[in-house]
C-alpha cells in the first residue's frame, strides 16, 4: 500500500510540479519500476519515466538512456541511440557518460570509427572528477600510444591513479610495465600480488610465472608458482594452464 501511495505521489509530482521536482520524480519512479520496487519490474513504464526525467533536464537520466540502448537491456541495443544519449550527457558533464563514450570511440565497435583523440579528450574530461575508469583508459592510451605519445611513465602515473581507488585491472598493468624495470620491480610484484589476490587470472597467471621462473627479484618457489598457476587456469586462462602442465612434468630440484 505504501509503494501505491509513493507511486501516486510522485506521479501527481510529475504531473503539476516545478521542473527539477518533476525531473526529480520521474527518476525515481523510472527506478522504482526498473528494479521492481514493490511493483511488479515494468520495462515500458520504466523507459517512459526515464525519457521524462531526460526531457526535464536530469543528466543521469540522460545517461542512462545511453546505457540502456549501449547494453541492450529494456530495448534493442542500438549504438546510435546510445551514442546520441551518452553526449548529452557528456556535454553536461556527466563523467561516466564520458568514460563510456570515450570507451565506444577507443574500441570502435559495433561499426563506429575509432577515434583515439575522441577518447582521449573525454577521458581526460571525467578524470578532473577523479573518476577510476577514466583514469584507467587514460592508462591505456599511453600504454599503447592511442590518440598520445606512448609513454610508460605517463601508463604507469595513470594506472596508479586507478589502482590505488582499487581497479583490478590497473593493478596488473600497472605491475607488468613496472616489472620490466629492474629499479621498480619490487613495487611490480606488490601490485601484480594484489591483482592476483583480487581474483584477476591474468595477475595469477604472471606471478604464477615469475614464481617458476624466478623472476622480478623473488626467488625461485615451485610451490607458490603451482598455487598462481592453479588458481589461472581454474579461471579459463590457457596460458597458465599451458605453463602449470610443463611446471607439472618438469624434473624438481633438490629441496623442492
Amino acid at each position: 500500500m505504501k509503494h501505491i501511495k509513493d507511486i501516486e505521489r510522485l506521479e501527481s509530482i510529475l504531473a503539476s510540479g516545478l521542473k527539477s521536482r518533476r525531473s526529480d520524480a520521474a527518476y525515481r519512479l523510472y527506478w522504482i519500476f526498473r528494479d521492481g520496487d514493490g511493483v511488479k519490474v515494468d520495462k515500458k513504464r520504466a523507459m517512459w519515466y526515464l525519457r521524462a526525467a531526460a526531457d526535464n533536464g536530469s543528466v543521469s537520466a540522460l545517461y542512462y538512456l545511453g546505457w540502456h540502448y549501449d547494453s541492450g537491456t529494456f530495448v534493442r541495443n542500438d549504438i546510435s541511440q546510445a551514442m546520441k544519449w551518452y553526449r548529452m550527457a557528456a556535454e553536461k558533464g556527466d563523467d561516466w557518460a564520458q568514460v563510456n563514450l570515450g570507451k565506444i570511440y577507443l574500441d570502435g565497435a559495433r561499426g563506429v570509427k575509432k577515434n583515439y583523440a575522441k577518447a582521449v579528450s573525454l577521458f581526460r574530461k571525467a578524470a578532473r572528477k577523479d573518476d577510476e575508469l577514466a583514469f584507467f583508459n587514460l592508462g591505456l592510451c599511453y600504454d599503447f600510444g592511442k590518440g598520445v605519445r606512448q609513454s610508460d611513465v605517463m601508463a604507469c602515473k595513470y594506472y596508479s591513479k586507478a589502482a590505488e581507488r582499487g581497479h583490478v585491472f590497473a593493478m596488473c598493468n600497472l605491475g607488468s610495465i613496472l616489472a620490466d624495470y629492474k629499479d621498480s620491480q619490487q613495487d611490480g610484484v606488490f601490485w601484480m600480488r594484489r591483482a592476483a589476490m583480487r581474483g584477476d587470472d591474468k595477475a595469477q597467471c604472471n606471478l604464477g610465472q615469475w614464481y617458476a621462473n624466478g623472476d622480478c627479484g623473488l626467488k625461485a618457489n615451485r610451490r607458490l608458482a603451482a598455487k598462481w598457476l592453479s588458481k589461472s587456469a581454474e579461471q579459463g586462462n590457457r596460458m597458465a594452464a599451458k605453463m602449470l602442465a610443463r611446471l607439472a612434468s618438469a624434473p624438481r630440484s633438490r629441496g623442492e
